[in-house]
């Protein structure tokens, strides 16, 4: 097993040549991007008879359209942390963070990157929360 701090590392060393994987666990926009690249071959799905146990919601992804590439395996949930001495109120859904004057600074720092903070390294899944949970529209620039 050889684990990767981010995906463009994953992507520069099997760009480099695959050193004998037979499976990766890209996120999704970087599923999209192999497979552009032709990094990746599509699924066997003969190989995959519990495909069809699938919900339909998960048989099709927009970064994969008919799942050709990939295969969802876990769920994902992004929760928020913090401390009861710093907050007022109970921060129960991410308007609370995005709709706040008090909180603003935070969510402004998690769409541009500008600076360092607990909200997730991983800044565009903190930027897709903003989106969804905001009107804010997906071409706005970070």
């Amino acid at each position: 097993m050889s684990l990767f701090a981010t995906n463009d590392e994953l992507f520069a060393r099997l760009r480099a040549g695959n050193p004998g994987f037979d499976v990766i666990v890209p996120s999704n926009e970087f599923v999209t991007r192999m497979s552009q690249a032709q990094m990746i071959v599509p699924l066997d799905r003969a190989k995959i008879p519990n495909f069809s146990n699938l919900l339909p919601e998960f048989q099709d992804a927009a970064f994969d359209p008919g799942r050709q590439y990939s295969m969802p395996y876990t769920w994902l949930t992004l929760g928020i942390g913090y401390r009861k001495d710093k907050v007022s109120g109970v921060p129960n859904s991410w308007r609370y963070l995005f709709d706040s004057d008090q909180y603003a600074a935070a969510s402004h720092f998690c769409l541009n990157r500008r600076t360092s903070s607990v909200l997730p390294r991983n800044t565009k899944a903190c930027r897709s929360t903003a989106f969804r949970t905001t009107s804010w529209p997906r071409s706005k620039p970070c």
